[in-house]
């Protein structure tokens, strides 16, 4: 079971890796995605995750400290299709990959509520808010390490 502490150093943490993360070999921050891994090969088949765009909890879910720890990404295949010829119909081709998050039996803003002793309310304002830079992530992450509902909740 993780304790205050525990959550507390990994929000600490989380904000670290995306204050030092800048884009390299296509990977990128974009908070409008859970995980995306553009490519034919499977991003686990490349552990530096080139070509993947990850929002704050994407990140996290790519972190290997983090992993060790049960936080994880499922991805999914997502199918190139001729749109030239008929857009209902898949080429046979894998184009992409979709990232779901999880922990334990949580996922997407549920896994990052209970993996960072966040409150819903909480993890849905720091991972949800798709208009957010990565700066202002990690001034709330910052905030949440000192700030969050499971440390004003003593009784």
């Amino acid at each position: 079971m993780s304790t205050k502490a525990t959550h507390t150093r990994r929000l600490r943490r989380l904000a670290d890796i995306l204050e030092r993360f800048r884009p390299t070999n296509g990977k990128r921050f974009d908070m409008n995605t859970w995980g995306r891994h553009d490519g034919s090969h499977h991003p686990e088949q490349e552990k530096n995750f080139c070509g993947t765009a990850a929002c704050a909890l994407g990140h996290a879910a790519l972190d290997p400290k983090f992993r060790q720890a049960g936080l994880g990404v499922r991805w999914e295949e997502e199918p190139e299709y001729d749109y030239d010829v008929r857009p209902s119909r898949a080429t046979g081709k894998v184009a992409s990959y979709g990232a779901t998050i999880h922990f334990r039996d949580h996922t997407a803003e549920d896994a990052g509520a209970a993996f960072f002793g966040l409150a819903l309310k909480e993890a849905y304002d720091l991972f949800m808010r798709t208009s957010r830079s990565k700066s202002r992530v990690v001034a709330l992450l910052r905030k949440y390490a000192t700030d969050r509902a499971e440390l004003r909740d003593e009784a």
